[in-house]
């Protein structure tokens, strides 16, 4: 059973709805912008509506894996499979995009409480970074200590396994970054009026 969970999981999870959106609207996500078929990338080709519908697809693939799979007593196997299947998915030929939203809608379900602390050192590591990679993933390698904290054992694996993750699928940008070649973003700054507008380039 735990196979199958598995198996269902990352099929749910390969259903690649940045570009199911941009299709929609004649984008080829994929080819455009950032390249990412994440709803970064939605949001700079189409706007903020067809983002959001992206952001609440990835969300709701996290959702949906783990209200499942926990009916079936494998709920974090299931969180697991789902945002492996978004960030290399088997309709992408193993592509796919870097996991964050479909990640936030497992937690929402497993373990709310930890995503403003996650939010809240994101922002932090970023404001003295300005990188958004490294911030990602040194927030990511706090998930084994949170989820562990919350869950227990199994928690923790499943927050290294998270980890882990987020490190594959950020590795070309920490490159960029330790090479200086990465482009600097720090968002705090963004979003303060005098600060000028986001620039969302290869995000």
């Amino acid at each position: 059973m735990a196979w199958i969970v598995l198996l269902g999981a990352f099929l749910l999870g390969s259903i690649p709805g940045a570009v199911l959106v941009g299709r929609s609207r004649g984008v080829q996500v994929t080819r455009e912008g950032s390249t990412n078929p994440g709803t970064a990338n939605i949001l700079r080709l189409l706007g903020r509506g067809p983002a959001l519908i992206c952001l609440l697809i990835d969300l709701g693939k996290g959702i949906i894996a783990v209200v499942l799979g926990g009916l079936l007593g494998f709920s974090l196997l299931a969180a697991a499979g789902v945002i492996a299947g978004h960030n290399w998915s088997v309709f992408l030929k193993g592509k796919g995009g870097k996991g964050i939203a479909t990640m936030a809608g497992t937690l929402l379900v497993l373990s709310p409480l930890i995503i403003p602390v996650l939010i809240i050192t994101f922002l932090a590591i970023n404001f003295l970074t300005s990188y958004i990679a490294l911030s990602s993933v040194i927030t990511g390698f706090f998930l084994p200590l949170l989820l562990g904290w919350q869950l227990g054992i199994s928690g923790a694996c499943l927050g290294f396994a998270i980890a882990i993750m987020l490190l594959l699928k950020h590795w070309k940008n920490l490159n960029l970054t330790f090479k200086g070649k990465e482009e600097k973003k720090n968002l705090i700054k963004a979003i303060i009026p005098k600060g000028g507008e986001f620039d969302e380039r290869k995000n």
